[in-house]
């Protein structure tokens, strides 16, 4: 739901040869290393001074003529520069810390700092023959304060003092059987995963946009008869605050449900969001909603927009939101109506730094009811077939080779950087504002082993740490990548 930041502002720049997009939050300033280190003597090094020095507020660093034709066409100049702008704008110059084993005269991979908050990036650059820049990429780089795992007793030694409250869970695929078309056998999600790890895994907990798999979930549940290729119609009193690029849409503008869902899922776009509750239905989101929160489901009881929660939180006034929370569920509908009159006020959005009312306002799930709602998904995902009945549909579904929807929509994204040759498909949704965060993830190892994921923070005092909890969620992330590693060496033996 944040309206700029986690997940939500691209810091890639996706170009030539780099296939990995990623996206950062704004991230508090954690503590880093004084960078000392200069470009390499080598044309790639020069090709990084000046990516650096165009990073520096120097507009002239590159021309058209350091480019390759191919990344032009891929991201003009201008766009390019726009771009940078916005990431010199929130993190000041980037510093260069080091560059990385492996580098060549005409590729390497830089770590860089920026300057205002110590926000660590990895900076990837490649030339082609002539010299000229054709892959250049940005993304997140993972906070120093986070060693590699050893054991999971790392992982829970690694959430302490991060934020009042902390909870994960991660489970493995069991090996299941299948019945008529490959179809598992097992009727719920839950029965089909073992248990890796978990700390408080059933500690509700506030989780932002992360609800809006629920909303998925309502959609692809076939019983409720919707169709990927159905259009609605933008409509001004569903818009709601960024993130997202859907609010700036006409009135009366037309898209396709599988275009709302791809942008809810992959920029968390909030106005796509509240147009599939109006689509689906509050009830039917609702309904989504409990199939997989066993325990916590009334407390998302009536199902909030994110146009609902930006007013009742940016009010300018603690009465609503008040009201609101003391009132039972029968009394919170009746203000439903309340709340569609008002209008979300972007100046209070823009000043918003500190948590409000993130125990008692928000969509609340554990982490165990949010790797509930991924395997049911992944299950939908497993029943499903693209619908293919529009040359776009068509088109997206050779061109990923995803027979499935949900799975397009869910792996556009992957939240941070993978090793691809580790995770081959990565599905993700994430959620903040200011005291929460949570980080959802269903992963596919290179081995086929098969692994949900979901780690939320909430701190009703301060702002979560984020660079920090972002690299907690990686290092986990690598260390189960670890396994498939350890798993071929024992075949050896």
């Amino acid at each position: 739901m944040r309206r700029t930041f986690l997940f939500t502002i691209t810091l890639a720049l996706l170009l030539g040869a780099f296939r990995a997009i990623a996206q950062t939050p704004a991230p508090t300033n954690p503590a880093g290393t004084q960078p000392a280190a200069a470009p390499p003597s080598t044309p790639a090094g020069k090709a990084l001074a000046q990516v650096l020095k165009l990073f520096t507020d120097d507009p002239d660093a590159i021309t058209e003529a350091d480019l390759a034709d191919s990344f032009k066409a891929q991201v003009p100049l201008a766009k390019l520069k726009l771009v940078v702008a916005q990431i010199h704008a929130a993190e000041g110059d980037l510093i260069l810390d080091s560059i990385e084993p492996g580098a060549t005269d005409r590729s390497l991979v830089a770590d860089v700092l920026g300057k205002k908050k110590q926000t660590p990036f990895k900076l990837r650059l490649a030339l082609d023959e002539s010299d000229k820049i054709i892959g250049l990429l940005i993304q997140p780089g993972v906070d120093r304060r986070v060693p590699e795992f050893k054991t999971w007793a790392d992982l829970e030694h690694a959430i302490e003092g991060v934020a009042e409250k902390a909870a994960y869970i991660i489970r493995a695929e069991r090996h299941i059987t299948t019945g008529e078309g490959g179809i598992p056998t097992f009727s719920t999600p839950q029965t089909r995963w073992d248990l890796v790890v978990y700390h408080d895994a059933d500690e509700p907990l506030a989780i932002g946009s992360a609800f809006k798999l629920w909303v998925l979930s309502a959609i692809a549940d076939g019983s409720n008869r919707a169709r990927w290729d159905e259009k609605i119609k933008i409509r001004d009193d569903l818009k709601s605050l960024p993130s997202g690029v859907m609010q700036n849409q006409p009135d009366g503008a037309e898209f396709t449900v599988r275009e709302f869902a791809e942008k809810m899922i992959s920029i968390s776009d909030n106005s796509a969001a509240d147009h599939l509750i109006h689509y689906i239905g509050r009830d039917k989101c609702e309904a989504a909603m409990a199939r997989v929160c066993e325990q916590n489901a009334d407390l998302n009881r009536p199902f909030l927009t994110t146009r609902d929660l930006f007013v009742l939180k940016l009010s300018g006034s603690d009465d609503l939101p008040r009201r609101y929370i003391a009132a039972d569920t029968d009394a919170r509908r009746a203000m439903l109506p309340e709340l569609a009159k008002e209008t979300p006020k972007a100046a209070l959005a823009l000043a918003w730094k500190a948590p409000r009312f993130i125990d008692s306002l928000e969509w609340f799930a554990s982490p165990r009811e949010m790797a509930n709602t991924l395997q049911w998904l992944d299950l939908l995902s497993q029943r499903e077939q693209w619908d293919v009945s529009t040359p776009q549909s068509a088109a997206a579904a050779e061109a990923t080779g995803e027979k499935s929807a949900i799975r397009r929509i869910l792996s556009i994204n992957p939240g941070i950087p993978f090793d691809r040759k580790v995770w081959p498909f990565v599905a993700y949704k994430g959620g903040s504002e200011p005291g929460v965060m949570s980080l959802n993830w269903l992963l596919e190892r290179a081995d086929h082993k098969r692994f949900v994921f979901s780690i939320t923070f909430n701190d009703t005092k301060k702002a979560i740490d984020e660079p920090k909890a972002i690299a907690i969620a990686q290092r986990a992330i690598e260390f189960l990548g670890k396994g498939m590693k350890s798993a071929k060496a024992e075949e050896k033996k």
